[in-house]
């Protein structure tokens, strides 16, 4: 199920999302029970305690999404679960992943939402391919929750589109440490070193 609730954050967070100094290119990991440092910490919080249903949760990860302007169609739990094409899962995975905007692009940038849709050709067998069933535009202050496994991408689009993705995890994949439910950590992201070694191999 895909939820959508615009102006989410209060004026004040908004303000001091916009003005945070973080590790942009990190995976910040915020515990349920942490003491919050800054804004995103705060951000992180208002989620879970507004809407997350999922029971036992641990804490988020949440980072920024500042990416190029074409992204490959991906889904979040292979990319945060797999390393050296090996999966990682948890026994218990994440129900969904949240998307807060936080800048808004001149225009384009829709969040294009696949599924996997099956067609039979005469004389061959079923095959599966990905099909755009759903878009959604980045509007600033706007909360989007989809199914953390579902397949997506980021349309191009011109101008400035920020994002934080936070995705809120019972236990983490072994890959990361513990998760605990009264830190903050920062992480290295994953799938960039994925993404970084297939580029290698294809030169």
């Amino acid at each position: 199920m895909i939820t959508i609730h615009d102006d989410f954050g209060s004026p004040d967070l908004y303000h001091q999302l916009l003005n945070e100094n973080l590790y942009y290119a990190k995976v910040h990991w915020v515990g349920r029970d942490a003491t919050p440092q800054n804004a995103l910490h705060d951000l992180v919080h208002e989620v879970l305690y507004t809407h997350v249903t999922q029971k036992n949760v641990s804490g988020a990860t949440a980072w920024y999404n500042i990416r190029p302007k074409n992204t490959s169609l991906h889904n979040d739990i292979e990319s945060y679960c797999t390393r050296d094409g090996v999966s990682y899962r948890p026994e218990v995975l994440p129900e969904k992943t949240f998307l807060y905007y936080l800048k808004e692009p001149t225009s384009g940038g829709h969040l294009a939402i696949y599924n996997r849709a099956r067609f039979i050709k005469k004389g061959q067998n079923i095959m599966w391919k990905d099909q755009e069933v759903d878009r959604i535009a980045p509007l600033e202050n706007r909360l989007v929750s989809i199914p953390a496994d579902i397949t997506h991408s980021v349309l191009p689009y011109t101008g400035n589109r920020v994002s934080i993705a936070m995705i809120f995890w019972v236990e983490l994949p072994s890959i990361y440490p513990p998760a605990k439910k009264h830190r903050i950590e920062i992480y290295d992201r994953v799938w960039e070193i994925e993404d970084s070694k297939e580029v290698d191999n294809a030169l």
